[in-house]
């Protein structure tokens, strides 16, 4: 509005010039047409942003970049510390029950014997039946039975070296706790692994239970890394 009262008023002006100047029509013409393009040029104040409010603006911006970029992380996190997975099925999985295999033994009467374990041979299994030689019959692990089971590993001192803890996931894809502690209350993990025993570099006695029967995947921890995995069948009553 302002612009154009200073348009009206520099027209009037530049009019009232006819009778003291002495110029062409075109020229006055010229001249008006300049004036008005340079007052039509002038912009209006623009209104300064607070800068605290762009402060704000970029401050809540970058934590929703974060929040964004931090859920994978998140919920690794909440699965590891809850137990909790998606469901998943074990036909997507195609599991399959971990081998047997079996380690010379010689019983307090020289009776030599044999100790049959579940798992990968020179890596990792825990004890499932013993026998004498060539005898040895595998004892079924049963739903909701607590049993002892003695675990062998094989590798490195730095592989070796940590708490030893097992995650037991269910055919629904739910991590449950199975090792059983002093209290009979169901744990994630024991202490350090013992020394050497029946050939193995390290070994830990452990109690498990499986409130399922099915197959069972058990993801063991040594330390903050997996070391490996078994699967096992447990049997109904």
């Amino acid at each position: 509005m302002k612009q154009f009262e200073e348009m009206n008023e520099y027209d009037r002006e530049f009019k009232s010039m006819n009778n003291k100047i002495n110029l062409a029509q075109k020229e006055q013409e010229d001249i008006l047409y300049q004036i008005n393009n340079k007052i039509g040029r002038k912009s209006p104040t623009r209104r300064q942003v607070s800068p605290i409010w762009k402060y704000y603006l970029t401050l809540t911006v970058t934590s929703l970049i974060i929040i964004i970029l931090s859920l994978p992380l998140l919920t690794n996190i909440i699965q590891d510390r809850t137990g909790n997975l998606n469901n998943e099925s074990i036909h997507q999985q195609n599991w399959e029950v971990s081998p047997t295999f079996k380690l010379p033994v010689t019983f307090g009467d020289g009776t030599k014997g044999e100790y049959v374990l579940v798992g990968k041979e020179e890596k990792l299994g825990f004890l499932v039946g013993s026998g004498k030689e060539g005898e040895a019959a595998v004892q079924p692990i049963v739903k909701g039975k607590a049993n002892k089971y003695m675990w062998h590993f094989w590798g490195s001192e730095e592989e070796l070296n940590g708490d030893f803890k097992v995650v037991g996931i269910n055919e629904t894809g739910e991590r449950e706790k199975v090792l059983l502690g002093n209290n009979e209350e169901t744990v994630w993990n024991y202490g350090e692994l013992g020394g050497s025993n029946n050939g193995a570099d390290k070994h830990i006695p452990s109690s498990m239970v499986f409130p399922t029967s099915g197959l069972w995947k058990l993801e063991v921890y040594i330390g903050d890394k997996m070391f490996d995995e078994v699967i096992v069948h447990v049997q109904e009553n």
